[in-house]
């Protein structure tokens, strides 16, 4: 932690300390990421003062703050995020345009957007759809990857057992996890390669 300390003030300069505690105990699992504090926002989901934080200076998606008024310059996350992805979503929607205009099999373009969780994969598709309906109104049809993959807890469950680290201590599952695995809580080994995540 003190590492971490030593490498800021290197890069951004100051001399104030940041107070930095790691906590690691097989017991503790808040079942939280940032993934899922940046869909919801909800508050209750980390610690007050970072959510503050968060709000203050428009991290997590958070609309950033007019500081002569105080109130966020955005009416909302969403309106923010497309804010912030349409300068590359323009030239995309430009290039399907020009695909269709020199012709592609069955009039169709097929377009695949990759990414992690949470990047912004389905804001990018929405904004594609959006900006081919105006002029050409361009008929868009959104297939999301989560419609044929089995449930989320289900996958943050395998998650937890293949992400363990043994020299942590033993893996610890809650009774609702080992319900969702059945046999697989016993057979899924940490490290081990799990890809069967698909519904069909």
């Amino acid at each position: 932690m003190e590492l971490y300390n030593q490498q800021a003030f290197a890069l951004y300069g100051g001399k104030r300390y940041l107070p930095i505690t790691l906590l690691k105990h097989p017991q503790i699992d808040l079942s939280i990421s940032s993934t899922r504090y940046r869909y919801g926002q909800d508050p209750a989901v980390i610690p007050l003062p970072a959510h503050e934080f968060a709000v203050a200076h428009g991290y997590y998606n958070h609309p950033p703050v007019d500081p002569k008024t105080g109130k966020p310059l955005f009416a909302s996350s969403f309106e923010y995020l497309q804010s912030r992805m349409t300068p590359f979503v323009i030239p995309i929607a430009r290039h399907i345009r020009e695909l269709l205009a020199h012709g592609v099999a069955g009039n169709s373009p097929i377009v695949t957007i990759d990414g992690g969780s949470g990047s912004g994969k389905t804001v990018i598709a929405k904004l594609i759809e959006k900006l081919l309906a105006n002029p050409t109104a361009t008929s868009v049809k959104i297939l999301e990857l989560d419609w044929f993959l089995k449930d989320r807890k289900w996958r943050e469950a395998v998650m937890k057992v293949v992400a363990h680290d043994p020299a942590d201590g033993p893996l610890v599952l809650t009774p609702q996890e080992r319900a969702l695995l059945g046999y697989m809580a016993d057979t899924l080994e940490p490290g081990e390669k799990y890809l069967e995540k698909r519904a069909f």
